[in-house]
């Protein structure tokens, strides 16, 4: 599993929701093997400097932001070669979909704002193409399901790359065809 930070602004602090998935998770028999890399959010990463949990692993150690192509493939590994991840509400969520990954949103009402209360994350949770948790059981229940091979957001994800985030194709450079229909407007003005 991964663990992705959310910036401070939408999530002060995660480690407390961290802590407790990994104990929810050590009380399950079938799940007691899994680790969770807790990847934080490079505006968020200097509270996890000495977070140390059994079963979780932390990484980056240092401020990182996939920019590089080093990076960016280092991330896109981390994410296609986990059973899922798992957010309160990041931009990293949507690199998850798009690479067609489980992704998992934990709600929590001391987040409803950041959470709920944003149009994108609004969008996300419409297009159910993401699990929804609300509490540590459904959580758990959710990764059972995702550990037995269920996974039943598959196609709407699909459908959603198809129809919002990627709609020319995942091939089509979206900063060209952006950039292009900029030139095209101030063409035509």
């Amino acid at each position: 599993l991964v663990y992705l930070g959310s910036s401070e602004n939408i999530a002060s602090d995660e480690r407390e929701i961290i802590t407790n998935i990994s104990s929810e998770l050590s009380l399950k028999k079938e799940l007691t093997d899994l680790k969770i890399v807790v990847k934080p959010h490079p505006s968020n990463y200097l509270k996890y400097v000495n977070f140390y949990k059994s079963r979780c692993i932390l990484w980056p150690y240092y401020k990182y932001m996939p920019e590089d192509k080093k990076s960016r493939t280092d991330f896109y590994t981390l994410i296609k070669g986990s059973l899922g991840v798992i957010g309160i509400n990041t931009s990293a969520m949507i690199d998850a979909i798009i690479f067609n990954k489980s992704c998992i949103a934990f709600l929590n009402k001391d987040m409803e704002l950041t959470q709920e209360k944003t149009v994108h994350f609004k969008y996300l949770f419409n297009s159910s193409s993401m699990e929804i948790a609300s509490n540590f059981h459904q959580l758990i229940k959710i990764i059972s399901r995702l550990r037995k091979g269920i996974d039943k957001f598959a196609n709407n994800r699909k459908m959603l790359i198809q129809k919002m985030i990627r709609p020319v194709g995942m091939n089509r450079n979206a900063f060209d065809l952006a950039a292009n229909e900029i030139y095209k407007a101030y063409e035509k003005n």
